[in-house]
């Protein structure tokens, strides 16, 4: 499966085309039309993981204004477990636009039904996943790696979504974005998510993205209305950041949604 790039001018990213059609975008970062060097060259929008203030903060007002957003109005996360769901409401928004401190801790998704509020987490090989509701003109962002597909808070995100805004799973459309390939991916089998007999103490590869899909079907979701990005971020290293690959001191993709 293709994916089309959105922006002929940097930055770029990408998303869905199909979601084109409604007051929304949304998206996963890459790494061009930025003024970070090294390791963060050159569209890392994150404080985690050594860039410069300055660099991190010009490049949320380059990204803000190509999607024509206040970057005050930037809602994102920072690092720690338990990974909670915040719903983003008028007292959250604009938490971490500026800095680092004043961020969403512990947070692992996002959701909102307030317009004019971009919500940006970060990933580096982790499963972007974008949720959007056309009925209700809600979204939500989750980023998801071995714990999160542990713990299954993708389900934990649909049932949120359904009692916050009465999100019905069937309706709504899922973005998965740009995340290390299969190959890329082990885990003990003794924690992965399906044990086979007599597998147990050796390493496997875990397709996360498929694991993903997989959740979200069995949630509810219209396999019509599921996205499976095609892209790589360990091996695409001129597009994408990758943990894995550049170890922790290196940039974030950016995972981001905007309702207009």
């Amino acid at each position: 499966m293709t994916v089309r790039i959105s922006k002929k001018i940097d930055p770029i990213w990408e998303d869905w085309p199909e979601l084109r059609n409604f007051s929304f975008l949304h998206g996963v970062t890459e790494r061009v039309g930025g003024c970070s060097s090294g390791e963060y060259a050159s569209l890392n929008c994150d404080f985690e993981g050594g860039d410069t203030a300055f660099s991190v903060l010009e490049n949320r007002r380059r990204l803000c204004a190509a999607l024509a957003c206040d970057p005050l109005n930037i809602t994102t996360t920072g690092t720690g477990e338990p990974g909670h769901i915040v719903v983003v409401g008028e007292a959250e928004r604009g938490a971490g636009a500026g800095d680092y401190f004043c961020a969403l801790k512990r947070t692992k998704a996002l959701m909102t039904d307030l317009r004019d509020t971009p919500l940006f987490m970060f990933a580096a090989d982790a499963v972007p996943l974008i949720l959007f509701d056309a009925q209700h003109h809600a979204c939500a962002v989750v980023t998801a790696d071995i714990p999160e597909l542990k713990s299954r808070l993708v389900s934990s995100v649909l049932f949120a979504m359904n009692i916050i805004y009465g999100s019905r799973p069937e309706e709504l459309f899922a973005y998965i974005g740009p995340a290390a390939s299969e190959e890329y991916v082990t885990v003990n089998v003794a924690d992965a998510l399906m044990k086979k007999q007599g597998e147990i103490g050796l390493t496997v590869h875990v397709n996360m993205k498929e694991a993903v899909e997989r959740e979200l079907k069995q949630g509810g979701v219209d396999s019509q209305h599921i996205f499976v990005s095609n892209s790589c971020t360990y091996k695409e290293r001129e597009r994408f950041f990758s943990l894995r690959r550049q170890g922790i001191y290196c940039g974030r993709n950016t995972v981001f949604a905007l309702l207009l």
